[in-house]
């Protein structure tokens, strides 16, 4: 006998498995529990909703009015980061496709940082010499400030590749040519003639950071001088109870839509 014959013998006889009748069985069985299910009011309920999340989830993104990743591969100028560098991490984090201007704006070097490495590092490297330099040299002062912008030929295909600038507003209006027709600004500190200077050169949307009152947007430090007088403190405050007096007077940044009655 060989050890095939064996194996062969120690296969008990018998009838087959009825398979298909087990099968058919089960699926009968499923029938009757998904009808129980059903004639519960709790399970219609259920499956209603399962629909309406299903529908909002397929449907939403083209009835929704703005897009949660709304910032998603946008072209940002940021004219600087280093004085920014809040704005400038929450735009990179959003995704953007961002471009600096810090050496260009402060210093009239015409460079412009395209990666966020290369500018974490040259920060390291460079601000410790650069803020021994007259702050006029860097920033504009007294009249400056009122000075309308001078269009540099080596930043107009900049802005013309930006979506969005961002930034603090002289540095924003800096270079700004005439024609900025869909573009969406971000900074702070503007005025009434502010905005209508950004409505008449054709911006489609003006965020700034801190609300506005009485027609102007005043910069952080002032409102952090708001906040510590509030709260009858002698100095400076910890990051989490300003975020709570923020909470408790409401602050929002402003949005204002410039063109075509959107506001």
């Amino acid at each position: 006998m060989t050890p095939m014959d064996t194996a062969v013998d120690l296969v008990p006889e018998g009838p087959e498995v009825p398979l298909v009748a087990s099968a058919r069985r089960r699926k009968r069985e499923w029938v009757t529990t998904a009808k129980t299910a059903w004639a519960l009011r709790r399970s219609k309920i259920g499956v209603i909703l399962f629909v309406v999340i299903l529908g909002i989830a397929v449907f939403g993104p083209y009835v929704a009015p703005y897009s949660p990743t709304e910032f998603v591969g946008k072209k940002v100028l940021m004219t600087s980061a280093v004085d920014r560098w809040g704005m400038a991490e929450a735009l990179q984090a959003a995704g953007t496709e961002q471009v600096f201007g810090d050496l260009a704006y402060a210093v009239d070097i015409p460079v412009i940082i395209k990666k966020w490495s290369t500018l974490v590092t040259l920060v390291r490297l460079l601000t410790p010499v650069i803020v021994q330099l007259p702050f006029a040299l860097l920033y504009p002062t007294g009249g400056e400030q009122d000075r309308e912008p001078k269009p540099d030929p080596r930043m107009q295909d900049l802005y013309a590749w930006a979506d969005v600038v961002a930034g603090d507003w002289l540095y924003v209006r800096k270079f700004m040519p005439a024609d900025m027709h869909g573009k969406w600004l971000i900074t702070n500190t503007t005025t009434p003639a502010d905005v209508e200077f950004a409505r008449d050169r054709g911006a489609e949307l003006l965020v700034t950071t801190t609300p506005r009152l009485q027609g102007r947007s005043f910069g952080t430090n002032v409102m952090e001088a708001t906040m510590v007088a509030l709260d009858g403190a002698s100095g400076e405050l910890p990051a989490e109870r300003y975020r709570q007096l923020l909470d408790s007077v409401g602050f929002e940044p402003d949005v204002t839509w410039l063109q075509s009655g959107r506001s």
